[in-house]
């Protein structure tokens, strides 16, 4: 995999928000949803900047000001690596310290894919984007590869697969027009067949870019094993597959009231998490409006979240560098 750190206006058209800062620097990486932009975080913006938050807004591929092939989103499966050129651009342009990611909708999934993505990346790329702030080195986990350089995610409205969403709304869509008694087996059949065409495309783009098959031979391969990986269901497109891989911090934000991505997304998601992890279900809330709907109890939560996320690795920073010091709960 080939992973740029294109982030300059113009390209990703990243567009910082500096002022007061929390010390150490942490930077919110905001990343939007289908079909969106960078603006869809400025109604945010002011919330988390008050309490010293620097934020990263940018467009993913194929959104707002930034370049693409024309394609349209991947649900995550590509934007996951914009997730990490966004990280890496964090970490070696504004200098964070520590960094969180916050999604929404098809946003919030690709933080996910991001995160699980980190132990499948060799040690050497991990290097380039976890880099080193001022005066210090990446955290490592083990040996000499660096540790996942983010403190927590907050995922708002995640979507779990991206088949099944899109089947979801399939099925919406039919049933203004057919009777409700006309969902038979050849109906669901055909519609399942139509979901595992759009997964294959996903999975079919997952396959490491580097790793891609470049003789005949391999690419015919590569395409049956990753039809059978598809029809047996083990891919890596959904946020709820890879979540269980995920080991920092998690928030899941859902409104009962989506209609675009049903609240059992979210409550599946939660429930395939590691801890430490935490789940609000705002009630009668829209899909990516739960801001829109509980502004002070929004800012409370996230702010929150973060600030217990942030305590949390710095006592685990703490313990690591003086192994032989125990601290007793309080």
């Amino acid at each position: 995999m080939q992973l740029e750190t294109r982030l300059e206006p113009g390209a990703y058209s990243s567009a910082p928000v500096s002022g007061g800062r929390r010390v150490p620097k942490t930077c919110v990486v905001c990343v939007h949803g289908a079909g969106r932009d960078r603006r869809t975080f400025l109604r945010h913006a002011a919330a988390l900047h008050r309490h010293h938050y620097d934020l990263l807004l940018f467009d993913l591929s194929e959104h707002g000001l930034s370049d693409g092939s024309g394609r349209g989103t991947t649900f995550g499966v590509r934007e996951k690596y914009d997730v990490l050129a966004a990280v890496a651009y964090a970490r070696q342009e504004l200098h964070a310290e520590h960094i969180i990611l916050l999604g929404t909708s098809a946003g919030a999934s690709s933080c996910l894919l991001a995160a699980a993505e980190w132990n499948r990346l060799n040690p050497h790329l991990q290097q380039r984007i976890a880099g080193s702030t001022k005066g210090g080195q990446p955290t490592t986990s083990s040996g000499n590869a660096p540790s996942f350089p983010v403190r927590c995610i907050i995922a708002e409205n995640p979507l779990a697969r991206p088949e099944e969403l899109f089947l979801f709304h399939l099925e919406r869509l039919s049933l203004n027009y057919l009777p409700k008694d006309s969902y038979h087996l050849a109906r669901r059949t055909l519609f399942w067949l139509v979901s595992r065409v759009l997964l294959f495309r996903l999975a079919w783009l997952d396959i490491e870019p580097a790793g891609k098959p470049s003789s005949r031979w391999r690419q015919i391969l590569a395409f049956i094993g990753t039809l059978s990986r598809v029809l047996m269901g083990r891919t890596r497109c959904g946020a709820v597959d890879v979540v269980p891989e995920i080991h920092c911090p998690l928030f899941v934000m859902h409104g009962t009231g989506d209609e675009i991505v049903p609240v059992d997304h979210g409550m599946r998601i939660f429930a395939a998490a590691n801890e430490p992890r935490q789940l609000w279900l705002a009630p009668d809330a829209a899909h990516c409006a739960l801001y829109d709907q509980y502004q002070v109890e929004w800012e409370s939560r996230v702010v929150e979240f973060i600030e217990h996320s942030l305590d949390r690795g710095e006592r685990a920073e703490a313990n690591a560098s003086s192994p032989n010091v125990h601290t007793d709960a309080i």
